[in-house]
């Protein structure tokens, strides 16, 4: 049988190896059976097994150094039970550690606390009632060596780097909120938990910074809807105001307009002679001018048709000639009869004319109106005033146009937008 200083110098290197590998395996098992306490023989098997590896280690180191000539004995064991002892034990240790390692993943355990405790994102500390550490995850070492530069000791120097955190340049927004130089936002808590009896505090830096920079998005978003809303409102407001004008506007037109047909009847009664009915159909313009003044359910704008506006021309001696055919129904009928209408009252006021002539030209899209008479020109400064300025409103509101012409004759041209159905 050979013995172990009979074995060459290189065999004796990887035996005495081996064994060293196997002793440090029983020396971990070791500590882990002591850490948890564990029952049964776990604890003195791996004591046992320490013990012989480390005598056996140290026996043959000593053998090793003796030259191999010396034959100076040994110790009288085999080299196969050497190895075999060896090989058994290093199974053994792997087996268990690998059940141990088993035993983590599916159990609770002090390892398994501490290892969730280190893989959590939120900073966690507990304390005892005298204020020294007796659990704390590496979050919470970082971010207090960020605030004070130091390593975490107590209780007391938490909160004393907190209310100085400003110096770090770490910003306080509130009693528990800190921005952190780095943009990070964490949310401070603090809790008394009892655990059998024993008092623990409970600090928590839980991030919020994602949380924190919605807020913030929010706020800003918020201050940008107060502005608009401002915005609208005083958009809301000149409307209002604006469509108050253009009733007053409105009204102010349909007077002019009526009274300067009535007054052009009265004059027609005092300058010609006329028949009875004649003088009647101008003495009617009159009552209508009046009941505008009176009363707007007498006359109200837009109710009159073609048939309306002839009998009014023919009470102040007024021919109207027309060609084409005139539309007569909804916006688009309105507009064209407000234009027909005022450049009646303007022929007869103005330019004492004896004949209106009208040109219409109707397309898909489009209406025109060529309105002249055969009364004095205007003058060419002209410029709309009254009912044709409140038209002239009125035609670019809905998409339509105005255009005089003083010269060789006076001339209203009107464009407004074909089949327009809601009234004004």
């Amino acid at each position: 049988m050979t013995m172990f200083y009979q074995l060459s110098s290189a065999h004796q290197t990887v035996l005495l190896t081996a064994m060293f590998i196997t002793m440090l395996m029983s020396v971990f098992m070791l500590c882990v059976s002591v850490t948890e306490k564990s029952g049964g023989l776990k604890t003195p098997v791996n004591i046992g097994l320490f013990a012989v590896l480390f005598l056996l280690e140290e026996t043959l180191s000593e053998e090793k150094a003796v030259p191999q000539d010396s034959n100076a004995g040994g110790l009288p064991i085999p080299v196969w039970a050497l190895w075999g002892f060896t090989l058994c034990a290093a199974v053994w240790l792997a087996a268990s550690i690998i059940k141990w390692q088993r035993y983590l993943r599916d159990n609770i355990s002090l390892f398994s606390i501490k290892r969730a405790m280190d893989a959590v994102p939120t900073a966690v500390c507990f304390f005892a009632q005298t204020g020294e550490i007796k659990l704390c995850n590496p979050k919470m070492y970082s971010l207090y060596h960020d605030i004070a530069g130091r390593e975490l000791q107590s209780l007391s120097e938490l909160d004393e780097a907190l209310e100085g955190c400003e110096k770090s340049g770490v910003i306080r927004e509130d009693d528990n909120t800190f921005i952190f130089p780095s943009g990070s936002v964490w949310r401070y808590s603090r809790s008394e938990i009892n655990a059998g009896g024993d008092i623990f505090t409970e600090v928590l830096l839980t991030e919020i910074t994602e949380l924190y920079q919605k807020r913030q998005e929010l706020n800003r978003r918020s201050s940008e809807l107060k502005e608009i809303y401002t915005d609208i409102k005083l958009l809301s407001d000149n409307v209002q105001e604006m469509t108050r004008e253009r009733e007053i506007l409105t009204a102010k037109s349909r007077l002019h307009d009526q009274m300067g047909m009535g007054i052009a009847a009265v004059r027609q009664i005092l300058l010609q002679n006329h028949t009875t009915e004649e003088n009647a159909d101008a003495l009617e313009l009159w009552r209508k001018a009046v009941s505008v003044i009176k009363s707007d359910n007498e006359y109200i704008e837009g109710s009159c048709d073609m048939a309306d506006i002839l009998q009014d021309a023919a009470a102040v001696g007024i021919r109207v000639e027309i060609t084409g055919e005139i539309p007569t129904e909804g916006k688009t009928g309105r507009l064209l009869l407000l234009a027909i209408r005022e450049s009646l009252s303007n022929a007869a006021r103005h330019a004492e004319a004896a004949a209106l002539r009208i040109v219409a030209e109707v397309t898909a899209e489009t209406v025109t109106l060529r309105i002249s008479n055969d009364g004095k020109p205007a003058r060419e400064d002209a410029a709309p005033r009254g009912g044709l300025k409140n038209l002239s409103g009125q035609l670019a509101a809905c998409g339509g146009s105005m255009e005089i012409k003083t010269s060789p004759e006076f001339m209203l041209t009107v464009t407004v937008p074909n089949n327009l159905e809601v009234s004004v």
